[in-house]
């Protein structure tokens, strides 16, 4: 067999090795997510460091206070449970949150490129080193015709390939934001975005975009520090487990939510709180040592009540204890009124 006839059966089964890798990841693997299941001992230091270099005191307070040290680590192992429950419940999976998880990436990419090769330029605005004449260039590949794939691409090798145009790109970024901002504002809800804040939105949109092609260049070509690539990563999926946490956070309180109708009705089932049953209510009074004051309780069937909903115990306590405080407002501000 001859050296060119072994190459050749060598190429062919690198390339089916690599088709075989791609199929299996279409059919087990589905479409690539971040992980929020954990986060390690090197990503810790890293992010302690990286916290250091603007607050330096943070180092000597966490070795002096090992209860605060704990506590950061809960806390940031809440975050990234709360990130993972809102993945399982499927809140990322919205054509808006999906584009708001892309939005993260490309931003906190684009931030951490540009300090990285800027640093040694003196102080300058965020993007501050990106032309005009680069974003004017960045707008105008949408008139150039699209080239075709690559080679690795047609074998299903290549990266991921956007195929819309940047100004579909940035229609999208702009309506997954104005949308997560309505969302989360309702004073938001009725205002229209002005022409000059669609035209900063783009202008910015641009530059994000230029620097994180820059960026994706250089790491597929091995052109960036090792720990470059992994403060940036971590960076992302901190940000965007964030994200996920806020969203998991308003479904959580959007089931715990206790109506005023729902408040009428459990004192109109519970007739010792209703001033309507001409009883003097118990009020704080002062014995001379301390002062006393009864407060109402919840009915051990309220419990049942609650779990019923599908909520968690943690959950079902804190509707109860939201229950209580608005039961006693309604209450009192109808005793007052006696």
């Amino acid at each position: 067999m001859s050296n060119l006839t072994k190459a050749l059966i060598l190429i062919v089964a690198i390339l089916a090795i690599g088709v075989g890798l791609v199929v299996w990841k279409k059919k087990v693997g589905g479409h690539s997510t971040a992980s929020f299941n954990s986060i390690s001992r090197e990503e810790i230091e890293m992010l302690l460091a990286d916290v250091s270099k603007t607050n330096p005191m943070i180092l000597k307070k966490l070795a002096e206070d090992p209860e605060m040290k704990k506590q950061q680590i809960e806390n940031l192992k809440q975050l990234l449970a709360f990130a993972s429950q809102a993945q399982r419940d499927g809140l990322a999976n919205t054509p808006t949150n999906i584009q708001e998880m892309d939005n993260v990436r490309s931003e906190i990419i684009a931030v951490n490129y540009d300090r990285e090769i800027n640093k040694d330029k003196g102080p300058m605005p965020a993007f501050g080193f990106i032309t005009e004449d680069q974003v004017k260039a960045y707008w105008a590949e949408d008139e150039q015709p699209k080239s075709g794939p690559s080679f690795m691409e047609r074998i299903g090798l290549g990266g991921e390939r956007e195929s819309r145009t940047h100004q579909v790109e940035f229609d999208d970024f702009l309506n997954a934001k104005i949308e997560i901002l309505k969302a989360g504002n309702p004073e938001m809800k009725d205002r229209e975005i002005s022409e000059e804040e669609k035209t900063q939105a783009r202008d910015i949109f641009a530059k994000i975009r230029i620097y994180k092609a820059e960026y994706n260049t250089k790491l597929a070509a091995g052109e960036l520090a090792k720990d470059f690539i992994a403060r940036t990563d971590l960076q992302v999926k901190l940000q965007q487990a964030q994200f996920l946490a806020r969203l998991f956070s308003e479904k959580a309180t959007e089931k715990t939510k206790v109506t005023d109708e729902e408040i009428d009705a459990y004192i109109k089932s519970h007739p010792e709180l209703d001033p309507a049953a001409k009883k003097r209510p118990h009020r704080a009074y002062s014995t001379g040592q301390k002062q006393v004051r009864i407060l109402p309780s919840l009915p051990t069937n309220f419990h049942r009540i609650l779990a019923t909903r599908g909520l968690t115990a943690k959950a079902r306590a804190d509707c109860i204890k939201t229950c209580q405080r608005a039961a006693w407002s309604l209450l009192l501000k109808r005793l007052h009124s006696l």
